[in-house]
């Protein structure tokens, strides 16, 4: 990420140095052993305005690393030090970052992400950022880019040329008239009666959604421009009936294969069952309020017949969205099956962000990785092999704990029977 660039290097090389403009203003790191993050030169707390610390209030304090501020056999933050360091504000910005009690290594991870990974659409507004471009309001393209991404297509990446060029590609050469005539017979003309300006494509899509069209337009589109690639590259070009053929035989393929692979199951459970016999179910879940960033967490465990073992509530300060109070609500139902006992459990939650994090384990590149690590510690102590994803009505008993009014504790635990505000919402 520092390299500099040479005085004769290779357009294309260029182009890949810009790209790092983007790659760095997007990502952050993710802290684990805080071994390789200097405290001042690196992007590593989330909430602070570039992800930097601006300063230390003391500039002879001997610390330069992230791992100077903690203490890592019991995976915290040294307040003490950090109250040398900082002034309240950075500490308590520092304080939302989660920290483990493993040796993880440091990563970059995707800042604009939940789960830390890359989208192209988010580096898209970054991009724009980087170079000075007023980014175009989100609310207002917010139905535009469902339409697009909920299109049952193989999405690929599309180079925007200059407006006039990919509208003569698209829709204006002799070859693409004569492909969408046998595609789409209507659509030159319904493109004719559209203005060629900012909304072009929202009422094309539009319409073409409306006519139950979008796939196939849009995998038109797709092997149009793929054509003119290989024509101008390749010197290969195709003929207009090749063109209509593989654009309905790729959207009539995928279009199968996505309803068999990702509609939902039919026998969809909507309420709580009881665990395999001997086994002991913990239900998790989290209220949330992103205004002060507490979450209260709830865990209610019960056996094979119904009955509950014991259930708990805790409140966490600093919680930085619904993921890191769903996976803190994960850990308080491993903490209370240890403390109370309960092995050969089963763990179930409403999130299935959360639920998929927990599953990638090491590779989860969220920023609570460290947090996703002691979940699984805990599982492995109490041989809990089942980790599933179950929708609310399933999760309800979990949901009204969470919901419920709250004890004036950090931390409360009831054995044998839920609290008196809180009612077994998934019994019978």
């Amino acid at each position: 990420m520092k390299v500099v660039i040479g005085s004769n290097a290779l357009y294309l090389w260029r182009s890949l140095l810009e790209g790092r403009k983007v790659i760095i203003e997007g990502s952050i790191w993710r802290i684990g052993s805080g071994s390789k993050v200097s405290i001042l030169e690196d992007k590593w707390v989330k909430d602070l305005p570039g992800g930097l610390i601006p300063r230390l209030k003391d500039n002879s304090l001997d610390v330069q690393y992230v791992s100077d501020l903690m203490i890592p056999s019991e995976g915290r933050w040294d307040i003490e030090v950090m109250e040398k360091c900082f002034d309240e504000d950075i500490i308590e910005a520092v304080q939302k970052t989660p920290l483990s009690r493993f040796n993880l290594h440091d990563k970059l991870i995707w800042q604009e992400s939940t789960t830390g990974e890359f989208f192209v659409k988010s580096a898209y507004y970054i991009a724009r950022r980087v170079i000075g471009e007023e980014i175009p309001n989100r609310g207002s393209r917010r139905t535009i880019w469902g339409i697009l991404w909920k299109a049952k297509i193989v999405h690929a990446k599309f180079v925007i040329a200059q407006e006039e060029s990919w509208f003569h590609i698209l829709f204006e050469c002799e070859a693409a008239v004569k492909t969408w005539d046998l595609v789409l017979p209507h659509l030159i003309q319904m493109i004719s009666n559209i203005p060629k300006n900012d909304n072009f494509w929202d009422i094309l899509l539009k319409e073409s959604q409306k006519k139950e069209e979008l796939e196939l337009f849009m995998q038109t589109c797709w092997q149009l421009w793929k054509n003119r690639n290989n024509c101008v590259f390749n010197q290969i070009c195709s003929f207009p009936s090749s063109l209509a053929i593989l654009a309905k035989k790729f959207t009539t393929e995928y279009v199968e294969v996505d309803a068999d692979t990702f509609s939902l199951p039919s026998n969809r459970k909507v309420s709580w069952s009881l665990p395999p016999t001997g086994m002991v179910k913990i239900n998790v879940d989290v209220a949330y309020s992103s205004l002060d960033q507490i979450a209260i967490c709830a865990s209610v465990a019960r056996d094979d017949s119904g009955k509950v073992l014991c259930c708990a509530l805790k409140r966490e300060r600093n919680v930085g969205s619904v993921l890191h109070g769903e996976l803190l609500a994960m850990q308080l139902g491993c903490e209370m099956a240890l403390f109370q006992g309960l092995p050969h459990s089963m763990l179930e939650s409403d999130s299935l962000m959360a639920v998929v994090e927990v599953r990638k384990g090491e590779n989860s590149l969220c920023q609570w990785g460290g947090l996703v690590m002691d979940i699984i510690s805990l599982t492995n102590m109490l041989h809990i092999n089942k980790i599933l994803y179950v929708n609310r009505e399933a999760n309800s008993c979990a949901h009204t704990l969470a919901k419920s009014p709250k004890e004036n504790g950090i931390y409360s635990c009831w054995v044998g029977a839920l609290p008196i505000f809180c009612c077994n919402s998934d019994s019978s």
